[in-house]
């Protein structure tokens, strides 16, 4: 084997110069790989805290459609899902001839107003907190009671009034089924806990905390607004309420018990 000649001089030289040109490449990749990651971080948590406020907008946009006692619709809720019925009214009114559509097959609804009864007197003579826990129970009932992939909605509009709205139905007797036959026999059944229904009774003559008087409206035009179905159904609210015990004379029946000297212990 022959014998392996040094390097000379200028041979190291060189080769120090190349290498510290290759640190330097190397220096300057690093530094562009950096930058790289820095964006691609800067990118993920950009669109991380754009993930989080749709979150927090779709959640709001939730909360301000909800009724904060009940958890069920409130009228913002309730009338976005009836625009978009009477949208589809328009649309059918506009495409029929052109789809051969029939009017049977047009969308229907009821629109029903709830008013409840006596509820004046739980609020009076029991306590504004066992009021607004039998509003909370009932609407845990209708939670269970409608099945939402029917296309039904419900929503509580403001104090002891409920909003109903349900999808293709045309008769309705249909309406005055559910709400005689079910829906206000288990709102006279509602009693929240802590409540003396005996002590009650002796003090209002009456075995149930609250009944309701409803109006239905039927919707048949896209013309038709919240404002006009809610006007109507309260009219024949009023007119349905003269066969229902008022609480206001109910209250003044106690009153004048309570001056008269009957020593029934309040609530």
């Amino acid at each position: 084997m022959g014998r392996i000649t040094p390097p000379l001089p200028d041979d190291i030289q060189s080769l120090r110069d190349e290498l510290d040109n290759v640190k330097k490449v190397n220096a300057r990749q690093w530094e562009m790989i950096k930058r790289m990651r820095h964006k691609t971080i800067t990118r993920e948590r950009k669109a991380m805290r754009v993930k989080e406020l749709e979150e927090e907008l779709a959640q709001l946009k939730k909360e301000s459609e909800r009724d904060s006692l009940t958890g069920i619709y409130n009228e913002k809720g309730f009338c976005l899902r009836l625009e978009k019925f009477l949208r589809q009214l328009t649309e059918f009114d506009e495409f029929k001839t052109a789809r051969h559509e029939s009017d049977d097959e047009r969308p229907s609804g009821m629109f029903v107003l709830l008013d409840f009864d006596l509820f004046k007197c739980v609020n009076d003579l029991i306590s504004p907190e066992k009021a607004d826990v039998l509003l909370q129970m009932f609407a845990r009932y209708l939670r269970d009671r409608f099945d939402r992939f029917s296309g039904d909605f419900f929503a509580r509009l403001h104090g002891d009034e409920f909003l109903f709205f349900f999808r293709n139905v045309k008769d309705e007797k249909v309406i005055r089924h559910i709400f005689d036959d079910e829906i206000r026999p288990k709102l006279r059944s509602l009693i929240p806990p802590g409540v003396d229904m005996e002590e009650y009774k002796i003090i209002t003559g009456v075995d149930y905390l609250v009944d309701a008087t409803y109006g239905v409206v039927p919707v048949t035009s896209p013309e038709l607004s919240f404002t006009a179905l809610h006007a109507e159904a309260t009219t024949r609210i009023q007119e349905a309420k003269t066969h229902h015990p008022d609480a206001r004379m109910l209250l003044a029946k106690v009153r004048r018990k309570r001056r008269t000297g009957d020593k029934t212990k309040p609530l």
